[in-house]
Protein backbone atom coordinates (compact mmCIF):
# COMPACT_ATOMS: atom_id res chain seq x y z
CA UNK A 1 0.00 0.00 0.00
CA UNK A 2 1.10 3.76 -0.91
CA UNK A 3 2.88 5.62 2.48
CA UNK A 4 0.48 8.40 3.42
CA UNK A 5 -2.32 6.22 1.49
CA UNK A 6 -5.84 7.90 3.87
CA UNK A 7 -9.06 6.44 2.98
CA UNK A 8 -12.52 7.88 3.98
CA UNK A 9 -14.72 5.35 4.63
CA UNK A 10 -18.71 6.11 4.90
CA UNK A 11 -20.05 2.98 6.72
CA UNK A 12 -23.74 1.97 6.62
CA UNK A 13 -24.19 1.53 9.68
CA UNK A 14 -24.02 4.65 11.44
CA UNK A 15 -25.03 3.49 15.03
CA UNK A 16 -21.37 4.41 16.15
CA UNK A 17 -22.53 8.31 15.55
CA UNK A 18 -23.24 9.95 18.67
CA UNK A 19 -23.51 12.99 20.55
CA UNK A 20 -24.11 17.08 19.31
CA UNK A 21 -22.66 17.96 16.02
CA UNK A 22 -19.58 20.17 17.64
CA UNK A 23 -18.52 17.34 19.49
CA UNK A 24 -18.87 15.07 17.18
CA UNK A 25 -16.63 16.98 14.49
CA UNK A 26 -14.07 17.83 17.66
CA UNK A 27 -13.47 13.70 18.30
CA UNK A 28 -12.96 12.88 14.41
CA UNK A 29 -11.00 15.98 14.29
CA UNK A 30 -13.16 17.58 11.80
CA UNK A 31 -12.92 21.50 10.51
CA UNK A 32 -16.05 22.57 12.10
CA UNK A 33 -16.95 25.60 10.27
CA UNK A 34 -15.94 23.19 7.09
CA UNK A 35 -18.09 20.29 8.71
CA UNK A 36 -21.09 22.52 8.92
CA UNK A 37 -20.93 24.41 5.23
CA UNK A 38 -20.91 20.33 3.86
CA UNK A 39 -24.08 19.51 5.91
CA UNK A 40 -25.63 23.35 4.54
CA UNK A 41 -24.47 21.89 0.96
CA UNK A 42 -26.36 18.58 1.80
CA UNK A 43 -29.44 20.00 3.06
CA UNK A 44 -29.66 19.15 6.68
CA UNK A 45 -32.21 21.49 8.12
CA UNK A 46 -31.33 24.40 10.53
CA UNK A 47 -33.23 22.63 13.43
CA UNK A 48 -30.94 19.50 13.32
CA UNK A 49 -28.17 21.56 14.49
CA UNK A 50 -29.54 21.49 17.39
CA UNK A 51 -29.89 18.16 17.96
CA UNK A 52 -27.93 14.99 19.30
CA UNK A 53 -26.80 12.90 16.01
CA UNK A 54 -28.72 9.56 17.88
CA UNK A 55 -31.88 11.39 17.86
CA UNK A 56 -31.89 12.37 14.34
CA UNK A 57 -33.89 10.75 11.48
CA UNK A 58 -31.52 7.71 9.19
CA UNK A 59 -31.62 10.63 6.22
CA UNK A 60 -30.06 13.29 8.33
CA UNK A 61 -27.66 10.80 9.91
CA UNK A 62 -27.04 9.59 6.68
CA UNK A 63 -26.09 13.57 5.81
CA UNK A 64 -23.52 13.99 8.83
CA UNK A 65 -21.91 11.13 7.93
CA UNK A 66 -21.74 12.79 4.66
CA UNK A 67 -20.16 15.71 5.54
CA UNK A 68 -17.88 14.11 8.05
CA UNK A 69 -16.68 12.08 4.71
CA UNK A 70 -16.60 15.26 2.61
CA UNK A 71 -14.94 17.53 5.60
CA UNK A 72 -11.66 14.74 5.60
CA UNK A 73 -8.90 15.33 3.62
CA UNK A 74 -7.91 11.90 1.88
CA UNK A 75 -6.72 10.38 -0.98
CA UNK A 76 -9.59 7.82 -1.72
CA UNK A 77 -12.95 7.84 -0.52
CA UNK A 78 -14.76 4.74 -0.23
CA UNK A 79 -18.47 5.24 0.36
CA UNK A 80 -20.87 2.06 1.00
CA UNK A 81 -24.38 2.61 -0.55
CA UNK A 82 -24.34 6.77 -0.29
CA UNK A 83 -27.40 7.75 -1.04
CA UNK A 84 -29.23 5.57 1.08
CA UNK A 85 -32.18 7.54 3.29
CA UNK A 86 -32.00 10.47 1.18
CA UNK A 87 -34.77 11.88 -0.90
CA UNK A 88 -34.41 12.74 -4.92
CA UNK A 89 -33.67 16.34 -3.58
CA UNK A 90 -30.41 15.16 -1.04
CA UNK A 91 -29.03 12.79 -3.80
CA UNK A 92 -29.21 15.25 -6.71
CA UNK A 93 -26.89 17.82 -3.78
CA UNK A 94 -25.03 15.17 -2.78
CA UNK A 95 -24.12 14.16 -6.91
CA UNK A 96 -23.89 18.21 -7.55
CA UNK A 97 -21.25 18.26 -4.50
CA UNK A 98 -19.22 15.53 -5.75
CA UNK A 99 -19.46 16.77 -8.93
CA UNK A 100 -17.67 19.87 -8.37
CA UNK A 101 -14.53 17.71 -6.51
CA UNK A 102 -11.78 16.00 -8.21
CA UNK A 103 -11.14 13.12 -5.35
CA UNK A 104 -11.83 9.93 -6.06
CA UNK A 105 -14.41 7.67 -4.92
CA UNK A 106 -15.84 4.19 -4.86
Amino acid sequence: MQTGLKISYLPQDLSSYHGYLPAFAKEHDLDYEHFLNQLKKLGLEREAFKQKIEEMSQGQKKRVALAKSLTEEASLYLWDEPANYLDLFNQDQLSSCWQKSSRPCF
